[in-house]
């Protein structure tokens, strides 16, 4: 089968991916605008249902996700951290509490507003055994 992909974003590649697991023999071509040379940060933040359909539909981009994950600085979006390391436990226990904490603090709420969350939205914390920290301030 020949397809071809408009934009090379990440919705884009990804399809592409699992297009080509699914089928080695399909004939895929990705359309993109922007240069070869041309790059962007993608900050994407991953819902409860897309993160069931990485689980069931490709296992190692799924834990390779959750294996990562990159903070950036409230008071400075440009400074972060990033974790890499292997995950050590996925629980839902507490993760409501965490984001209200986590919501009192960044929002100035008392809690994480119900209006924010998509209807059946799971909460879950991730722990990571990190193997790698790295800290980037472009100014600092």
């Amino acid at each position: 089968m020949r397809i071809n992909v408009l934009g090379g974003g990440p919705a884009g590649l990804y399809f592409s991916l699992l297009m080509m697991r699914r089928d080695p023999s399909h004939r895929i071509t990705v359309f993109e605008r922007d240069a070869a040379d041309d790059t962007f940060g993608w900050g994407i933040v991953f819902s409860d249902r897309t993160l069931a359909f990485l689980r069931e539909q490709d296992e190692p981009t799924f834990t390779a996700i959750a294996q990562a994950s990159q903070i950036a600085d409230p008071d400075d979006p440009n400074r972060y951290v990033a974790v890499r390391g292997t995950v050590v436990d996925i629980t839902e226990h507490g993760a409501d509490a965490h984001l209200d904490r986590l919501a009192r603090r960044y929002l100035g709420r008392d809690g994480y507003p119900d209006s924010y969350r998509f209807p059946g939205e799971v909460r879950r914390i991730y722990r990571i055994a990190p193997e790698k920290v790295t800290t980037w301030d472009p100014f600092g």
